[in-house]
């Protein structure tokens, strides 16, 4: 008889309860096992998955060329539309920008009187509009 075991009956403390603890981290680790190989399969079919719409999306693929330059974008406009219409278009998104400018303007002015140069105040509404 064990020193460490004592026995009530069909109960056991000691060293007996040690048997249990082994075949419980013994399932534990078989579940921890098949636990990995599923997951190791969700992920291949994960990969297979994404390799597949890679390969479609390869395939569908859009070709744009963009100019490489401000230049080239109003040539291919004046180009395309016409002295008079891009000249329209200019003046047209000019004007929205500088009410956007002078209503920003407006707005710092009102939160800070007096504080700036009309200059710096001007530039920073430009800054902050552009931004938006």
């Amino acid at each position: 008889m064990d020193v460490n075991q004592v026995r009530f009956g069909e109960y056991y403390i000691g060293t007996s309860s040690g048997r249990n603890a082994n075949r419980e981290r013994k399932a534990e680790k078989e579940e921890q096992a098949q636990n990995y190989v599923q997951y190791q399969n969700n992920n291949d079919n994960d990969r297979t998955l994404i390799d597949s719409l890679t390969a479609s999306g390869n395939q569908n693929i859009a070709f744009i060329s963009i100019a490489t330059s401000e230049e080239a974008l109003i040539a291919n406009a004046i180009k395309n539309l016409g002295q008079e219409r891009a000249d329209a278009i200019e003046k047209a998104m000019m004007a929205e920008f500088d009410n956007g400018v002078n209503q920003v303007a407006d707005i710092i002015e009102a939160e800070f009187p007096n504080m700036f140069a009309p200059d710096v105040k001007n530039s920073m509404a430009a800054r902050i509009f552009a931004a938006e």
